[in-house]
């Protein structure tokens, strides 16, 4: 707890200073010494999902150009498409020696450590993100998620609730933040966000779906009819997946 309390204050020092206008936005600095062609013959690779050739090629750039932030990156980013993640995160630590205030690369290396079923290890990666530029929405919805993977769901809720005062037009975070409230029986809350996830999309019957489970879960059948029945007319193959109310094809 006292170092998820720690995770959390520091968060909360850095998005309060945003919201205060106290701190302006980090510019990293992404050039190297590579022609770009390379980089581009690389980037071609990925695309077509010729990852083993990606990262031969990407030995072999890195032999002539040892520092070269853009083949770490590529590398890191083939690997983990292979599922070897553990060759993965060596390639994003490489480039981090090279420069460790590259916040994406930290985002990078965590999400690959979360794949890698390493969530702790992944939450530190997570925060360094966050404490370099802490700007990023995405760095903070990816660490609420794996808070709430290790049961640290207040703190995740806590995380999401303010990383939705920096950006709200986010219809997937205002529905992950609804589950959480649902999860902790907030669910007057996870009606709230669920509701906000319908409005900025209109079609994510998946909100509808849960938004009627919590009604039902307040014996308030006839909104969870009505929330159950929008859901399937929008995916009438959603059926497998609804409630014990009633539910109208």
């Amino acid at each position: 707890k006292g170092a998820s309390g720690q995770i959390f204050k520091t968060l909360q020092n850095h998005i309060d200073q945003i919201l205060n206008k106290k701190k302006k936005s980090k510019i990293v600095n992404y050039s190297s010494n590579i022609p770009t062609k390379y980089v581009r013959n690389l980037q071609k690779l990925l695309k077509f999902e010729k990852y083993i050739e990606a990262i031969n090629l990407s030995e072999t750039l890195l032999e002539r150009f040892p520092k070269s932030i853009d083949v770490f990156k590529l590398q890191g980013f083939a690997y983990a498409m292979l599922g070897n993640y553990d060759e993965s995160v060596n390639a994003f630590n490489s480039l981090l020696e090279l420069n460790a205030s590259l916040d994406d690369i930290h985002f990078e290396k965590g999400r690959v450590l979360i794949d890698a079923g390493k969530t702790e290890i992944a939450i530190k990666s997570l925060n360094k993100a966050i404490e370099i530029n802490p700007r990023v929405t995405k760095y903070y919805h990816k660490l609420a998620l794996s808070l709430k993977k290790i049961g640290e769901i207040d703190l995740s809720i806590s995380i999401l609730e303010k990383a939705l005062l920096l950006d709200s037009n986010h219809p997937n975070e205002h529905f992950n933040l609804g589950n959480s409230l649902m999860s902790v029986g907030r669910w007057s809350d996870a009606i709230k966000s669920f509701t906000i996830a319908i409005k900025l999309a209109p079609d994510f019957f998946k909100a509808y779906h849960n938004k009627g489970v919590v009604h039902e879960l307040m014996d308030d059948f006839e909104s969870a009819k009505s929330s159950f029945n929008k859901a399937i007319k929008i995916d009438p193959n959603f059926t497998d997946l609804t409630s014990g109310a009633g539910f109208e094809k």
